[in-house]
């Protein structure tokens, strides 16, 4: 029975060995000989609210990946406004407020092939500039959420669950009230994780910003008293000279 046991362990523990081997191995060896296609499929989970609407955007180094326009879908999502016509990335967007979507379960949110047009392995990223929830009397960002990945090569899985990569760089334009973070997970992350971002565009409110905004606020307004102090300081004093001067004026014409 103790033999039966000990064979039973190291058959389950070199079982666990080889499958980490292999997922490794998947993320190592990605790779794309040219005119190999390769699906990426983005998945959205544990959002606390639906999602009302979104804009989002899926960039890709046009030197090496073609997309295939006719191969982007948005499963889980109806009407979404999209552009295939653009250099290196592709934006999208959709408002569903009458029906917003359930996402606190894992569901695609899009699929795109690309076609590689060189041996390489580029990897398309993504980068959300909004995503809202709208319910009777209220609205916001959402703030807790997870986005993974999959990477099929030629129809067969070589990552799956993975972490989405986001752009690092020339965020500005494409920044929302959204707040993007290295792991794909929101706020509700219990571990350190990074936002991307680019700069927050000003009319759009956000936690941070408005922290800001405040502090600036609160200065320009201290500001303010003190010159008015300073100001009001000034003019008794003059006014007060002028005063003393006209005694001095007359005191003399009497003693003339």
């Amino acid at each position: 029975m103790k033999n039966f046991c000990k064979t039973a362990i190291a058959i389950i523990m070199l079982a666990a060995i080889t499958l980490l081997g292999t997922a490794t191995s998947f993320a190592a060896d990605y790779s794309l000989k040219k005119g190999d296609t390769l699906t990426y499929t983005l998945y959205l989970s544990d959002c606390n609210k639906p999602v009302a609407d979104m804009v989002g955007y899926i960039f890709y180094d046009s030197n090496a990946l073609e997309p295939d326009a006719d191969s982007l879908e948005f499963p889980s999502v109806v009407s979404v406004t999209r552009n295939t016509d653009l250099d290196g990335y592709i934006p999208f967007n959709f408002s569903v407020i009458g029906k917003p979507v359930d996402f606190s379960k894992k569901k695609p949110l899009l699929t795109l092939s690309f076609k590689a047009k060189t041996a390489t392995s580029a990897k398309p990223s993504y980068f959300i500039g909004e995503m809202d929830y709208m319910t009777e009397g209220e609205n916001g960002t959402i703030k807790e959420f997870t986005f993974t990945c999959d990477y099929a090569v030629n129809g067969k899985l070589v990552e799956e669950n993975a972490v989405p990569i986001l752009p690092k760089d020339n965020l500005d334009e494409y920044q929302g009230s959204f707040i993007n973070y290295s792991d794909g997970k929101g706020e509700q992350s219990k571990e350190d994780h990074q936002a991307v971002t680019g700069e927050i565009q000003k009319d759009i409110p956000n936690k941070e910003g408005s922290q800001s905004s405040m502090t600036t606020l609160m200065i320009v307004f201290v500001i303010v008293i003190i010159l008015v102090i300073a100001i009001i300081s000034v003019l008794r004093r003059h006014f007060s000279g002028d005063a003393e001067t006209d005694e001095e004026i007359e005191e003399e014409n009497g003693e003339e």
